[in-house]
């Protein structure tokens, strides 16, 4: 029986700067933008810590420790985050 994996991929911006920059980029999949009212707060460093946190399951205010930008759901489950991608 062979199994099939099916991958899904789209981009998360932190803010709307260099938006033209981004859409001129050759890409196909859904990009969104984090929103900054969600979280209530106006600073880009901080809304950016509260959502990469709930990405992987952790309290929104934990201290920031960068893993990586390019995160890995299984079943829409938080499986790992990657500086680059795994062989």
């Amino acid at each position: 029986m062979q199994m099939i994996m099916v991958i899904s991929c789209f981009f998360v911006m932190v803010s709307y700067l260099h938006l033209g920059q981004t859409t001129e980029q050759n890409f196909k999949s859904p990009l969104f933008v984090i929103d900054n009212d969600y979280y209530n707060e106006k600073k880009k460093s901080k809304y950016f810590v509260y959502f990469e946190n709930e990405l992987m399951g952790k309290p929104k205010n934990e201290k920031y420790n960068y893993l990586g930008s390019l995160y890995f759901f299984e079943n829409g489950i938080f499986k790992n985050v990657y500086k680059e991608l795994p062989n």
